[in-house]
């Protein structure tokens, strides 16, 4: 070694006592600080939720992601804030990003003062070195066997080998990524709990957003959207009834008379409460009558066509080319004319009932 170097100074063994926050300070800050954080929380778990519900918004999950272990964090740092660790060769206070440390050899002395703080006396402890001073609040921490007040004797006494050996003897490792574990468990119950809760309260309002829009979307897309609503057996009874009468009334009026009639029987098993004994008839007078035109019974058609009331592409699909095939040529002008009136009206009409309502000259 050259004469002219000094000898570098051994690395900081990972051994320290530990003098942890007052009980008073653990039992109580800890609750309190999530009382607070809380009312926050939610608003993260809720912006998580939102986009697996929604399937929209995705940056809420990337921010609420960032932004979750923020809250593990700040309640742990702020839990150990004060916190003192004695070392074989430093002191260090725990602070809120870092950890402020003096090492023993550089102490040349020890004040003791007293702070004012909304009128009381707060005893505090200032370790003296040639960098500055390091305080310590007294009452913060738990010392009931004064190793801090010994060690500071030791080290102002130049007894800092005995310090040594306390700290080998009686140290161990803090583990200071453990530190977070309690209040992350914590963090991962609350989102547990408020992430069940708020999952289903936006799916709720999800499908009571869908099923209002789904009113005002053309014909083939509001089938696409109630079709999901009404098969899903997660959601509640009331909910998949309003989708199946959407439902039902879409499908028959794009000449989907099965189909409506379907929805109609699936809803008498769902046991809603609002059906009238007679709901099914009509879906099916139109599911027969297109049958009975396809299998070439007009006669048959129109007369089941009456259960079927409403005016429209659904029933003119039907109506128009059952009176052309019994010659009835004024009717079938007529009932033209009312299934192209209601379809300029509405937009639920498709183009190919529309073709089917139009006479050819």
């Amino acid at each position: 070694m050259s004469p002219y170097r000094e000898p570098s100074k051994p690395a900081e063994s990972n051994r320290f006592i530990q003098l942890p926050v007052t009980r008073v300070r653990r039992f109580l800050l800890g609750p309190s600080l999530w009382f607070l954080a809380v009312w926050f929380f939610v608003f993260v778990v809720a912006g998580i939720v939102e986009p697996l519900v929604t399937g929209e918004n995705w940056w809420k999950l990337a921010l609420g992601l960032l932004a979750w272990p923020l809250f593990p964090f700040v309640v742990t740092r702020v839990m150990r804030l004060e916190s003192v660790l004695i070392g074989a060769q430093s002191l260090r206070r725990v602070g809120f990003f870092r950890e402020r440390a003096v090492r023993w050899e550089d102490v040349k002395g020890v004040r003791r003062f007293t702070r004012r703080a909304k009128n009381r006396a707060i005893p505090l402890i200032g370790v003296q070195t040639s960098a500055g001073e390091l305080v310590i609040a007294e009452l913060a921490v738990d010392d009931a066997n004064g190793v801090l007040d010994w060690a500071l004797a030791a080290a102002t006494g130049g007894r800092v080998q005995e310090i040594e050996e306390r700290v080998r003897s009686e140290g161990r490792d803090p583990r200071r990524p453990l530190w977070y574990v309690p209040h992350t468990a914590v963090a991962l119950v609350l989102t547990l709990v408020l992430g069940v809760y708020l999952y289903k309260d936006q799916q709720r309002r999800f499908v009571e957003r869908t099923l209002r829009q789904a009113e005002q979307l053309p014909l083939a897309e509001s089938v696409a959207t109630l079709q999901p609503i009404f098969d899903d057996e997660a959601l509640a009874i009331t909910t998949r009834c309003r989708a199946g009468s959407s439902l039902k009334f879409a499908r028959a009026r794009s000449g989907d008379g099965a189909g409506a009639f379907s929805v109609c029987a699936r809803q008498v098993e769902l046991g809603c409460s609002y059906l009238t004994p007679d709901e099914c008839t009509r879906f099916a007078a139109l599911r027969d009558a297109g049958a009975a035109l396809e299998g070439g019974d007009a006669t048959g058609a129109l007369r089941l066509l009456e259960g079927w009331t409403e005016q429209g592409p659904a029933r003119g699909a039907v109506e128009v080319p059952a009176l052309v095939s019994l010659g009835r040529s004024d009717e079938a002008r007529e009932a033209s004319a009312r299934c192209l009136a209601a379809e300029e009206e509405s937009e639920l009409a498709t183009s190919a009932l529309v073709a089917r309502c139009r006479l050819t000259p």
